[in-house]
């Protein structure tokens, strides 16, 4: 442990059925901070290598994790980052667009404009 890193702590007892694991350390700033999460554990059975039938405890992944509070802060964050970026990628693929349809109009209005009519004959010259 350095002196900088930082732990989440966990108040409370672990619910029964649960499992805790610490996350990988994340850099902020100058300190290193690492979360946990809880996680529901199901019962499976299984076989071992003497042929013995036996019982372990493994992550149920049907059900959601939960995070210490700068953890899920840190990935609600991180969606909002990506969510953000579709968001001004989008953006600037309609900036694009308009800027083309910009070019292409202000095209037609100067051949439409150096285009005359004989008032007379009604024939464009």
């Amino acid at each position: 442990m350095a002196a900088n890193d930082e732990y989440a702590t966990l108040t409370g007892p672990i619910p029964d059925g649960f499992a805790v694991y610490q996350m990988p350390g994340v850099q902020l700033g100058d300190h290193t901070f690492f979360g946990w999460k809880m996680v529901k554990q199901k019962s499976e059975s299984y076989t071992d290598d003497d042929g013995k039938e036996q019982h372990r405890s493994v992550d149920d992944e049907t059900t959601p994790a939960v995070y210490d509070g700068t953890t899920q802060l840190l990935q609600d964050n991180a969606e909002k980052a990506k969510e953000i970026a579709s968001l001004k990628a989008a953006n600037e693929l309609t900036q694009q667009g308009l800027m083309e349809a910009v070019d292409y109009l202000s095209a037609q209005l100067v051949q439409t404009s150096t285009t005359t009519t004989d008032s007379s004959t009604g024939e464009a010259k």
